[in-house]
């Protein structure tokens, strides 16, 4: 009796440690179930979240204002501020003069454009003066422009008395990129020189002009030019008998622009300086001078 009790004990004890035992595995089990619901739960949480991220990101990508590249048309160019009664002429002019092409203001693309007293200070309230922190900027330069003249429209822009008003012509400084540009002037010129091809003289591009402005002088600013906007330069418009093909030269910074050849009129002794006007020259002056446009040899030229 004593005996078959001890063992019915024995295996009392027995089952409960097998049962213990059971249990242990039964337990980590549930622990396993109860840790890969909460990682499934958490990686659902999870990628819906990171998905509603991406979603909110391009919806705000979505309705932000994109830049549409629109090219360049010619607008049409008039200038209120001046009166109908003035009298109308053209440059008069028997040899090579200095200045440079007028700056008339800074626009968007569009049709027509007023080259009024408007147009002129909104550009100067724009000017920064003696700035030159566009060298060190990344995002901004000095080329990329396009040089667009248009012989074919004549604006009687330019006072010679308190009656008549000389003609002048547009050339289009244009930024069709979508990056920022710089453009430079002196005062309220731009550095730049027409050129003519002299057809007696081999049919070469020789300077009628020469450059008058400073880009490095006290007087020098600088303005940004945005994508789709362009500055307008007003060229002299000559009077006279000599029918040529004519271009420009203009000078940003340490660029010059050349532009396409158009068919004009000029008087054929521009090609050469007044008997009066003696210049000398050096390898670097003449570029200054000329910015880099050949010229007819004159007694009155001189090189170091």
């Amino acid at each position: 009796m004593l005996i078959s009790r001890a063992i019915h004990i024995e295996n009392e004890n027995l089952n409960l440690d097998k049962d213990a035992q059971e249990s242990v595995p039964t337990h980590s089990a549930c622990l396993r179930a109860s840790f890969s619901v909460m990682s499934n739960s958490f990686m659902k949480y999870f990628s819906l979240t990171f998905l509603s991220i991406i979603s909110f990101m391009a919806c705000m990508e979505s309705s932000e204002p994109t830049l549409e590249r629109i090219p360049f048309k010619i607008p049409f160019l008039l200038c209120s501020s001046i009166p109908d009664s003035i009298n109308n002429e053209l440059f008069k002019r028997e040899f090579m003069t200095g200045g440079g092409p007028y700056v008339a203001g800074k626009f968007n693309f569009q049709d027509t454009v007023d080259i009024s007293n408007k147009s002129i200070n909104e550009l100067g309230s724009e000017k920064r003066m003696f700035d030159n922190s566009w060298r060190t900027n990344d995002s901004l330069d000095v080329n990329g422009f396009e040089v667009i003249p248009d012989y074919h429209q004549t604006i009687y822009y330019i006072p010679s008395s308190d009656t008549s008003n000389l003609g002048v012509y547009p050339v289009f400084i244009v930024n069709s990129t979508m990056s920022r540009k710089v453009f430079l002037g002196s005062d309220w010129n731009a550095c730049g020189i027409q050129e003519a091809v002299n057809k007696e003289n081999y049919s070469v591009w020789r300077a009628i002009e020469c450059n008058g402005g400073d880009l490095f002088g006290d007087d020098t600013w600088s303005v940004i030019v945005n994508p789709q906007e362009f500055i307008v330069l007003l060229f002299p418009k000559y009077e006279g008998n000599y029918e040529t093909d004519l271009r420009v030269r203009i000078r940003n910074g340490e660029s010059v622009y050349v532009s396409k050849g158009f068919k004009g009129r000029i008087d054929q002794g521009q090609f050469r300086l007044h008997p009066d006007v003696k210049i000398i020259v050096n390898a670097e002056s003449v570029f200054d001078f000329f910015l880099g446009a050949s010229m007819t040899p004159t007694d009155t030229l001189k090189f170091q």
